[in-house]
């Protein structure tokens, strides 16, 4: 599912001159198991240890790389556990959670911040293809 945003940005998106601060546009991925847990990837600011989140698989576009590619490229890298050194920086774990253990995780902070509602209707394929706006 692609998500369409907006980002400001003095250089294109996927620029390889970026130092990789600052917005940029990107994908995510709901990659589900068989039993339709959902794989988070639990990270944290380096500078701020003790700031902590879940989010999905994905990231930062590459020159000529589309939304569409993007999750396909990420998930052959996991496989191979190639990190970037960002990847090497922040990433603490992943975990598979089930729609019921996200609802009450309420101790915890994902990203998007209304994952936890939004997981329940695309299991029930409420959504379809139509792009979901989220929260940032």
């Amino acid at each position: 599912m692609t998500v369409p945003f907006g980002v400001p940005a003095p250089l294109p998106p996927g620029d390889p001159t970026s130092n990789g601060n600052g917005p940029r546009l990107g994908a995510r991925v709901l990659l589900l198991d068989a039993n339709d847990r959902l794989l988070l990837l639990h990270a944290h600011d380096p500078t701020e240890r003790d700031r902590r989140w879940w989010e999905l698989p994905g990231g930062g576009l590459r020159p000529s790389e589309t939304t569409a590619q993007l999750p396909e490229t990420d998930a052959r890298a996991r496989q191979r556990t190639c990190h970037t050194a960002n990847e090497r920086l922040t990433l603490l774990g992943e975990r598979w959670w089930s729609a019921e253990e996200l609802a009450v995780a309420t101790g915890e902070w994902f990203l998007p911040p209304n994952l936890p509602e939004l997981l329940p209707g695309i299991l029930a394929g409420r959504f379809g293809d139509t792009p979901i706006e989220l929260d940032r």
